[in-house]
């Protein structure tokens, strides 16, 4: 029989097909972000990251903006934050979202509409 597949393994999909915008200058003229880390993949990044040894790791950090501690994993923290801020600079979901009538300019106007009759 198998096992039975755990919360954090599984994968929640909606059917929608995601789509994103640019955001900025660069992103309209052509830029896809991939020159500051190479890729714009999470689990391959993290993966990369426990290959790197602890002063590999640490120069890594450096070159990104980040101060440096002796924990290896707090700086894998941190450098995974930074590269899912990054990440998501440049993959913008696009909205589609019509605006809501707003109920209470409804009311408002059947009211007009009552009180004009009341004359």
């Amino acid at each position: 029989m198998p096992r039975k597949k755990k919360i954090n393994e599984l994968i929640q999909t909606d059917g929608k097909k995601e789509t994103f915008v640019a955001t900025t200058l660069q992103q309209i003229l052509g830029d896809k972000g991939i020159s500051k880390y190479g890729h714009l993949d999470v689990n391959r990044y993290s993966q990369q990251l426990k290959g790197y040894n602890l002063a590999e790791l640490r120069n890594h950090a450096i070159k990104i903006g980040i101060v440096p501690s002796m924990n290896r994993d707090r700086i894998e923290r941190q450098l995974l934050i930074e590269f899912k801020k990054y990440v998501n600079m440049y993959q913008k979901p696009e909205t589609n979202i019509t605006p809501v009538k707003d109920i209470a300019v409804d009311k408002l106007e059947a009211a007009r509409k009552v009180m004009s009759g009341a004359k």
